[in-house]
């Protein structure tokens, strides 16, 4: 399998690492097994795409055509996506596939992990003073 997991932090913010040759059923194991580690609870997802030397050929329709990637997409714990270095052809797949949630583009892990953490901590203070009304 060309996509690998490793927690960054956890519970919430595991990154999934594609290595270089990603294979379609790479892009569906992805999303099964994004879609499990959802269901424990809110994710914020980094996606790292720094070693990927190729992807499949028709990648928006590979992505399109994968129910789970679409389920793990959507799922309602998943609250951002950061994607690390993704080349001309992915970023066009994200672009597209995942035009309807929010989701921030990085040039490494250390921004990713930056971007996130200043992310979590406005929302956490946030969910911590709630306002009177």
């Amino acid at each position: 399998m060309a996509v690998t997991i490793k927690w960054l932090k956890q519970p919430d913010t595991p990154a999934f690492i594609f290595s270089a040759r990603v294979a379609d059923e790479d892009i569906d194991a992805w999303g099964k097994t994004g879609l499990e580690i959802a269901e424990s609870g809110v994710i914020y997802p980094v996606v790292d795409f720094s070693a990927v030397i190729t992807m499949p050929r028709n990648l928006i329709n590979t992505t399109l055509r994968s129910r789970a990637l679409l389920a793990f997409i959507t799922h309602p714990n998943v609250r951002l996506f950061v994607f690390i270095a993704p080349n001309e052809q992915t970023h066009s797949m994200i672009e597209t596939v995942f035009r309807a949630v929010t989701f921030k583009i990085a040039l490494n892990q250390s921004a990713a992990l930056d971007f996130l953490e200043g992310e979590t901590q406005g929302r956490d203070s946030a969910d911590s003073n709630p306002t009177a009304e």
